[in-house]
Formats: structure tokens, sequence, C-alpha cells
């Protein structure tokens, strides 16, 4: 089985924010307040939308821990050894929903 090339990715913040890969490094992102990381890769696939075909690229989206790094997410223990990590925060549920859901439907870098 062929690996997945990663395209870039994006941090999505506590504030409505989102950083890219396409403008900045990941150290260089702000380290406090992540909600949500998208890793997209370099394959895409084709999607009927209703009318229409569309292009999305293939991606891995990751919320819910407390602890962020290029490309993955967990808890203290689970950070590999090396890496710059971003660190997450609890929000109300809703604006938490607010912020995965447009994460959620961000299909391309």
């Amino acid at each position: 089985m062929n690996e997945k090339v990663i395209a870039g990715w994006k941090l999505y913040y506590g504030d409505g924010s989102v950083v890219s890969s396409r403008y900045s490094i990941w150290e260089d992102a702000v380290a406090d307040d992540v909600q949500v990381l998208i890793v997209y890769f370099s394959e895409t696939y084709k999607i009927w939308h209703g009318d229409h075909w569309d292009e999305e690229s293939y991606r891995d989206m990751y919320f819910g821990k407390d602890y962020f790094w290029p490309f993955g997410n967990g808890q203290a223990s689970d950070v590999p050894s090396g890496v710059s990590v971003k660190l997450g925060r609890e929000l109300p549920y809703g604006r938490w929903h607010e912020i995965y859901e447009a994460a959620r439907k961000d299909v391309r870098l």
C-alpha cells in the first residue's frame, strides 16, 4: 500500500482564526487554544454534490485532545520526542462544534 503524501495542514483556534501551512511554518503558529488540526494529502477524490462533481483532498482531522503535533494529537504521554507541540483548550460545546463544523467542511488546503 502506498503512503499518502502530506500536502500541508491547518490549525483551527478557539477564537475562530485559522492558520495554514500555505502561509506559516508549524513552529510560528500560535501554540495555544488549538481546537482542530487538519492534515491534507496530495491525493484527491471526486465527490458528487447534488448537481456537479467536485474534487476534494484526502485529509485527516485531529481534535478532542490536549496536545497537537505534526501530525497527530493525544495526551502528554503520547507526544513524540523533539516535536513542537500546540496546546488545546476546552470550549463550551456549542462553540467547539461551530469550529469543528467549519473544519469538517474545509476540504482543500
